[in-house]
């Protein structure tokens, strides 16, 4: 039997059904050029005819135009490089190459694909290999060679004076601020305003009367400065002698108290009312006159018997709390005429539990309902008394239930200002940046603001969390 060539399978077989011994003209192209020959599969055009043959002269293939694509006619594909978009012969492939497609001629042809780092060395920027990790480590930025090194983190100081620039070598006051003297930050001779972050007293909000004493020596009661929140008005009446400052040996500071003040028509937050409140009352004193019975502090209430106060007993400097015309309590110990004696009354807070403190030393407990009351005056000093440090609080006993620390030091100086909040100082701006969990505050050149801290601790962290040196690196700035 002839072979008849069959244009749709591209080779000579005898399944082309014959009419008359001859093809069916439906089963032949239109034209005798509707075969189109071309050198390569790439050569084709870019869109096709229907109703034409393309063939391929280099690979002897051929196709057909679908619409969309050619498709290829017949033949059958035995290996990868027949198919018309494959190139393996131009240049042969080598173990483990892959099919990489070349622009240039429109061939996928055997190539080589580059693999990333398989270990953190490999990056180009990173140096491993001239100095070896050792456990704990850490990627430094070497300048000089340009790379990532492994290096050690440094150790923080062991204690503030090991820190270039502070020296704590002069005489450390509790509640005194490290200043910047020019060289280095040394401790403050002075407290800072309580208008700033200086660390002052915790309860200074809860002071009602406070008075250093710190002015000038023979300065009357009527310049004498309340340093409370509260900036009470302290006014000198006409006992004699009237009370001055001194700065003949004081407890604190520049001054303390000679003789008497008075204040008169005091605020009412002077007050102590038997409401569970508690309170604390307190001062030093050094010297007296008397030889009998004298009260160091007397509230003078309307009501006679709301009045009472702290009594001294001039010749055997017995200390008692002396109510009206009778004692509630004396203390055990007694004070010492020429030395300063810290002495203090105390109510702690949602009981009747009022205690007598002599240098530190708690009185027995007396649970009586009292109150004091000083809607009149409030007399501090008198009969030669020598006095300083004194103050009230309200809302707060600085006795805790153990021990009472009597100040060794001046107090915080107020100015009259009360913080709600540590945003009130003006030295702190946590409005601008809203502070987040775990950040600090830092000093930016005029204000402590939030800002994040990063500590040896959370740098250890990072570096076992990361999974790799771009998530190491994207940890780090997110800290």
């Amino acid at each position: 039997m002839p072979y008849t060539f069959n244009p749709f399978t591209g080779t000579f077989d005898d399944t082309v059904p014959l009419e008359n011994g001859q093809i069916s003209s439906d089963l032949l192209p239109s034209y005798v050029d509707d075969v189109l020959e071309y050198a390569d599969f790439a050569s084709f055009p870019v869109t096709g005819e229907t109703g034409k043959i393309y063939v391929a002269i280099d690979a002897g293939t051929t196709y057909r135009w679908s619409g969309s694509a050619y498709i290829a006619i017949g033949g059958t594909v035995n290996n990868i490089d027949d198919l018309a978009d494959v190139d393996t012969s131009t240049v042969a492939p080598a173990d483990g190459q892959s099919l990489i497609w070349d622009s240039s001629t429109l061939h996928w042809k055997p190539g080589t694909i580059t693999s990333g780092a398989t270990e953190l060395n490999d990056l180009s920027d990173v140096d491993t290999a001239t100095t070896a990790p050792t456990d704990g480590q850490v990627l430094t930025w070497d300048d000089t060679a340009g790379t990532w090194e492994p290096g050690d983190i440094a150790a923080g100081a062991a204690a503030l004076n090991d820190l270039s620039d502070v020296d704590t070598s002069a005489t450390l006051q509790v509640g005194y601020p490290l200043v910047w003297n020019g060289v280095a930050w040394v401790p403050s001779t002075t407290k800072l305003a309580s208008s700033n972050l200086d660390g002052i007293d915790a309860d200074y909000n809860s002071t009602v009367l406070q008075l250093n004493f710190d002015h000038p020596a023979g300065t009357t009661p009527a310049n004498i400065i309340d340093d409370s929140p509260l900036n009470n008005t302290i006014a000198g009446t006409g006992y004699s002698p009237i009370g001055s400052i001194i700065d003949t040996n004081p407890k604190a500071g520049s001054g303390c108290l000679y003789e008497k003040i008075k204040i008169n028509s005091p605020p009412s937050s002077l007050n102590m009312p038997a409401d569970g409140t508690a309170l604390t009352l307190e001062f030093w004193m050094r010297d007296w006159a008397s030889t009998s019975n004298f009260y160091a502090v007397y509230f003078t209430s309307t009501v006679s018997s709301l009045s009472g106060g702290i009594r001294i007993n001039g010749t055997s400097g017995a200390v008692s709390w002396f109510k009206y015309n009778s004692v509630v309590m004396t203390h055990q110990n007694t004070i010492t005429k020429g030395s300063w004696n810290h002495i203090a009354l105390t109510r702690q807070s949602g009981s009747a539990a009022w205690r007598l403190h002599v240098n530190g030393v708690a009185s027995a407990v007396e649970t009586t309902s009292y109150s004091m009351y000083c809607q009149t005056s409030l007399e501090i000093g008198g009969y030669g008394t020598v006095i300083d440090l004194y103050r009230q609080t309200y809302g707060v006993a600085r006795y805790n239930g153990t021990t009472f620390t009597p100040p060794s030091t001046a107090y915080v100086k107020g100015d009259g200002y009360t913080a709600s909040s540590i945003n009130t100082f003006d030295d702190v701006d946590t409005s601008t940046t809203v502070p987040t969990t775990d950040q600090g505050l830092t000093w930016n050149g005029s204000k402590w603001v939030p800002t994040n801290i990063i500590t040896t601790t959370s740098l250890k962290t990072v570096t076992a969390a990361s999974t790799d040196f771009a998530d190491f690196q994207s940890r780090i700035a997110a800290l």
